[in-house]
């Protein structure tokens, strides 16, 4: 979803990631991922949310975080857990 704020140069973005069911590797050594690995990853869903404010129509300002629902998985080392961020881009 995205709100856009005209009158005041700013908007709002929540987007809701799913990421279904699946495996990482074939560990019973058969060469094909199938039902009898034990490397499946269950589904899960990842909130982010930002938020952009746009001064002097020229910079604009977003802070954000990523992973809202704190989804961590110990075989997903790319999911650590919430990640805040600030950013500030300046227009020339």
């Amino acid at each position: 979803m995205f709100y856009d704020i005209a009158s005041a140069k700013a908007n709002i973005n929540l987007r809701l990631l799913y990421r279904s069911k699946y495996a990482q590797f074939d560990t019973n050594g058969n060469g094909l991922i199938d039902t009898y690995d034990t490397s499946f990853i269950d589904g899960y869903v990842t909130t982010n949310i930002a938020a952009s404010k746009t001064f002097y129509d020229d910079f604009t300002l977003q802070v954000g975080a990523n992973n809202l629902l704190d989804y961590t998985d110990n075989n997903i080392p790319t999911l650590p857990g919430i990640q805040g961020y600030v950013k500030l881009n300046y227009q020339f």
